[in-house]
């Protein structure tokens, strides 16, 4: 219970981590999510064999490198100051903001496929579409324009979603 409760707290913590680079100095390069996946990968180890943790990493990274702002900031009734990527382009076609986000946060099937895979339970698959639904139920709730603190209630909540993907893999 401890460690499942450790693996939680981490994932939020590292998601957030990501979605915010302020902590990392001027002189790594990159991005966040480039030094966030693998510690992703890492505590991921606490509860699955390193397959499966580095199913977790690799699909954490696909998950989180393509384009967010323009098909989040729908929610909060703002636009980012940088035209959407190719994939929000195609992702704000979709009516809404729930089935923008929802299609967004489905980025994380390939993890979910894989691990299932690996593990050797092929029911596994529906854990993405169940993150998908909680995730854009989060965002909704959680993200509103209120101040300094938009992103980070959402982004702890979302990677609090990874914590438990992990441990229930």
């Amino acid at each position: 219970m401890i460690a499942a409760l450790a693996i939680i707290l981490a994932c939020a913590l590292l998601n957030r981590l990501r979605g915010d680079d302020r902590w990392k100095p001027a002189w790594l390069p990159g991005r966040a999510l480039f030094y966030v996946a693998p510690a992703i990968g890492t505590v991921a180890l606490l509860a699955q064999p390193w397959p499966v943790a580095l199913a977790f990493a690799g699909g954490y990274v696909f998950w989180a490198v393509w384009g967010w702002g323009h098909i989040l900031m729908r929610v909060g009734g703002f636009r980012p100051d940088r035209p959407p990527d190719a994939v929000e382009r195609a992702l704000l076609r979709l009516p809404g903001s729930i089935l923008p986000i929802f299609a967004r946060m489905l980025f994380a099937l390939p993890a979910a496929i894989a691990v299932a895979w690996l593990s050797g339970r092929p029911e596994f698959w529906i854990a993405a579409p169940s993150f998908a639904a909680v995730a854009t139920f989060a965002y909704h709730v959680l993200f509103r324009p209120i101040g300094a603190y938009d992103w980070l209630r959402a982004e702890f909540a979302i990677g609090g979603l990874w914590g438990l993907l992990i441990i229930g893999a």
